[in-house]
């Protein structure tokens, strides 16, 4: 969705919507439960299509930007279900999305001054900065081990704050992955901006202020682009060609995809083991209905010798969200009721392990459970970091 975009211009869009509630359910014929904010209180009002309402009231004035209103925006985690299963709201010029209806009425109540990160307590200060943000690339400030680090490398790692801090077990299995696959790569960092976070919330401005001055477009023209996070990586991809028109020769891949790859090339090798763990894969929201990546975490899995993958009722497309960018004003311990719920399914298959491919959905399950338990949540770099020779 284009930064211009103004509320008056998705009224027709959020018009279409026919109350059909198809937003809150899977596919037919299973039709599960897939929208969080439905699953916990069911009523269409609070589902994709009661979001829709919400915009076409906010356009006609029958309604105004109050605290109720803009809790009830933010409470929304923005699993993209809705945007998965509607067909409807897109057919209608500016051809967006529910969720992207959600963002611009967010950036309403931004621009308007209704809201501060500091009210959301989710966007803090930078933990780490760059002196030339994202195209620093003239020393390894990145931790990339000196015989793979290559500033000029095709591939370039893309290294979040979060990474050098609260991911960085993550991220150093992942540095131990390619320096075993033994590719050159490089490494840009985000500038600790938590870019994805600043869209979704509304702060557009700062975004277009950070893309259009310090993103180094002609520097990663023809290079592979890598995440960890698949948050980033949907926002890189889908939404920068959106806002840099310069952007559309970026190719980006996600972890899952370069491990897959590494295995079925005999560069990464299992380890032999004597004893079967069973796993389920919960698919992240952004790596699978956002970035369509269901197979490559799933094929590398397979080739890990003595795994065995047992799948959750809702999975793929039908998967049920984390919860963990739900906030908790409108509706309390939203958050908490949409990853306990997950949490439960999980246990039904009676798995020995979770396995995620999402930072963010690895910490939230954590957080839910016992302290004694949290270790049958596991990240899938890690989990394949410890099984390969």
């Amino acid at each position: 969705m284009k930064l211009d975009i103004q509320l008056e211009d998705i009224r027709r869009a959020a018009g279409n919507c026919l109350r059909c509630d198809m937003c809150t359910y899977s596919e037919w014929p299973d039709c599960y439960t897939i929208c969080p904010v439905y699953n916990y209180d069911r009523c269409f009002s609070y589902s994709g299509g009661g979001y829709m309402y919400l915009a076409r009231n906010l356009v006609d004035k029958k309604l105004t930007l109050d605290k109720r209103v803009i809790e009830f925006l933010y409470t929304c985690p923005g699993c993209l279900a809705c945007d998965e299963i509607c067909k409807i709201i897109p057919v209608s010029e500016p051809y967006v999305r529910p969720f992207d209806i959600i963002r611009l009425m967010r950036h309403e109540a931004v621009k308007q001054g209704l809201i501060s990160k500091e009210e959301l307590k989710v966007l803090r200060e930078p933990s780490i900065r760059y002196e030339a943000g994202m195209s620093s690339k003239d020393s390894n400030v990145y931790g990339i081990p000196e015989t793979i680090y290559d500033k000029d490398a095709d591939k370039v790692l893309f290294v979040e704050s979060s990474f050098l801090n609260s991911h960085q077990g993550i991220y150093q299995s992942l540095l131990r992955i390619f320096e075993k696959i033994g590719d050159p790569i490089s490494a840009v960092s985000d500038d600790g901006l938590n870019l994805p976070e600043l869209y979704d919330l509304g702060f557009w401005e700062e975004v277009e202020a950070y893309l259009s001055s310090r993103f180094d477009v002609k520097g990663l023209s023809g290079r592979e682009l890598i995440f960890l996070n698949p948050h980033s990586q949907e926002f890189i991809s889908k939404r920068c060609p959106e806002i840099i028109p310069e952007f559309e020769d970026i190719e980006t891949r996600h972890v899952s995809e370069i491990i897959l790859n590494a295995l079925k090339g005999n560069r990464l090798q299992s380890k032999k083991e004597s004893m079967v763990v069973k796993i389920s894969y919960h698919d992240p929201c952004y790596l699978g209905r956002g970035l369509n990546i269901y197979d490559p975490p799933r094929d590398a899995l397979s080739l890990i010798d003595g795994v065995e993958l047992i799948e959750m009722q809702r999975n793929r497309k039908s998967s049920f969200c984390c919860g963990a960018r739900a906030r908790d004003n409108y509706f309390r311990g939203v958050s908490k009721t949409t990853a306990i719920e997950r949490l439960n399914e999980f246990k039904r298959t009676d798995a020995d392990l979770l396995i995620t491919a999402c930072p963010h959905c690895k910490d939230i399950f954590q957080e839910m459970m016992h302290e004694k338990e949290r270790d049958l949540v596991q990240d899938l770099t890690m989990f394949i970091e410890e099984r390969i020779v």
